[in-house]
């Protein structure tokens, strides 16, 4: 029998996130599981791409305190089994749900940005770490997609902190041929959001002292995100325009790996 498992999001666009619930969506064992995509808001760029077998439900309240109710009544009403969260928010808004619910849905909620780097950039950065505090040990289970993530949970929740789940992120399906390494590598890209905890401004940087022993060196960063501005400013004041570039999102990786003589993560 199919058990179905909702994955609860903020929207559907670009982002890692994002990225790990569409592989997931896709490759799903169908006698077993029914995935369902539950969103905040229906908006996102990858929604285009959701297999035509999956459910997709928006919420008509997405602000609290009343997604948390409709989420609740979404559960019951679909007969969920697990909800999954990727995000924090969605996180501290699908325990109380789950709780709500008439079934009392098991949850899964992820993290997939270390705690303390996280939390050094949220926004209320100190109601937030309360409301960690007080919902996560209400989950029935967290994960991530790496170690240190369960351990620092376990030292922020303590004795209440539910079983982690080492979860790795999903990977590509195939992967075409690979050309021979460039003896110097003058084109360096990166992929990624722009945003702070990314730490693209730190990679501009260290080009910049690459750039001044290699002048036709190049550098190339795919993604897209708020911190734009800062960047483009920052390669303005390096006086690197022209050799770091920011051309927006791209869905076609496997064109930029092969563009690259150094990919950097």
């Amino acid at each position: 029998m199919q058990k179905k498992v909702a994955f609860f999001l903020p929207h559907f666009g670009h982002g890692g996130a994002e990225g790990v619930v569409l592989s997931l969506l896709k490759s799903m064992d169908r006698t077993r599981h029914k995935p369902v995509l539950v969103l905040q808001r229906r908006r996102g760029e990858l929604l285009d791409r959701v297999p035509d077998d999956v459910e997709v439900l928006a919420l008509k309240h997405p602000r609290l305190p009343g997604c948390v109710s409709e989420l609740a009544k979404l559960l019951t009403r679909e007969k969920i089994s697990l909800v999954v969260t990727l995000t924090n928010a969605s996180s501290l808004y699908s325990v109380p749900a789950s709780r709500l619910s008439k079934f009392h849905v098991a949850t899964l909620v992820t993290e997939h940005t270390p705690l303390a780097s996280f939390l050094a950039e949220a926004k209320l950065r100190r109601l937030r770490k309360a409301a960690i505090r007080w919902i996560y040990p209400h989950a029935t289970l967290t994960g991530g997609p790496i170690e240190e993530i369960g351990l620092e949970l376990s030292e922020m929740l303590g004795p209440s902190a539910p079983p982690y789940v080492y979860l790795p992120n999903p990977v590509v399906d195939e992967v075409g041929a690979l050309r021979a390494p460039s003896q110097t590598g003058r084109h360096i890209v990166s992929v990624g959001r722009l945003a702070p905890e990314k730490r693209f401004d730190l990679l501009i940087g260290a080009f910049a002292i690459l750039r001044y022993h290699m002048p036709d060196a190049r550098l190339t960063i795919f993604g897209e995100g708020a911190e734009r501005p800062a960047l483009e400013a920052l390669i303005a004041k390096l006086r690197l325009e022209g050799a770091v570039t920011l051309p927006g999102y791209t869905s076609n990786l496997d064109k930029v790996h092969k563009s690259a003589d150094i990919f950097v993560c």
